[in-house]
């Protein structure tokens, strides 16, 4: 998909094409392997080969491509260690920026909280927007100890994330699962139990993560 962004000023043009690119890599439309060409890239956006490699080196740091001397850049392949890690961090993160947060919640915070919860399980026959909504809900989490960093990182490892577990939102009993352990959050955030709010997070994230590296072993 060509972007015409022509008119705006060149910083605006290589961001507008780093966002269009990650999500092409978060989706699969930039499949694992795949050689991204510098060439192409600068006609399919529009942009000097200097910014397609500015653009190219802010994905490598992120991970989301890999740079091969005399031969270009990659697309990452996710290893099922980088599935795992990838778990084993969100848990931690989000765990942790929810028991430093759960004093400091009001009783109206927890009924927006409460409000996204709901949203997730009205989308539950609609995989893609329950996929989105319930992102959003743990994304909100997050941020909820107002550590820019720890928020930055998970939002990262998120994305990551997200190449790989969208396809659990087409399996009823993931579903039913990730539903029933955000009511439990909220339930602890209710009760100002920041340890059980953690617990019940880092398990679920433990939970998606062995459920996940079962289905891509069955497939082997």
């Amino acid at each position: 998909m060509t972007i015409k962004t022509k008119t705006a000023p060149p910083w605006e043009q290589r961001d507008a094409a780093l966002r269009e690119i990650r999500r092409a890599i978060i989706t699969g439309r930039y499949a694992p392997g795949l050689r991204l060409v510098e060439a192409a890239l600068c006609a399919e956006f529009s942009l000097k080969r200097n910014r397609v490699r500015e653009i190219l080196q802010v994905l490598a740091q992120e991970g989301f491509v890999n740079s091969v001397p005399y031969a270009g850049c990659f697309v990452s392949e996710l290893s099922q260690k980088d599935i795992a890690q990838i778990h084993d961090l969100l848990g931690v993160l989000e765990g942790m920026a929810v028991r430093v947060a759960t004093p400091m919640f009001s009783d109206k915070e927890i009924d927006q909280l409460e409000s996204m919860g709901h949203a997730v399980e009205e989308a539950r026959d609609k995989p893609e927007e329950m996929f989105k909504r319930n992102r959003k809900f743990h994304q909100r989490l997050t941020e909820s100890s107002g550590n820019e960093r720890l928020g930055n990182f998970a939002a990262l490892l998120r994305q990551h994330n997200m190449r790989v577990s969208l396809v659990f939102f087409f399996y009823k009993d993931h579903v039913e699962h990730s539903l029933e352990r955000n009511m439990k959050i909220i339930a602890a955030l209710r009760s100002r139990d920041g340890l059980q709010a953690e617990q019940v997070i880092r398990q679920h994230f433990i939970d998606a993560r062995d459920a996940l590296l079962k289905a891509l072993n069955s497939c082997v």
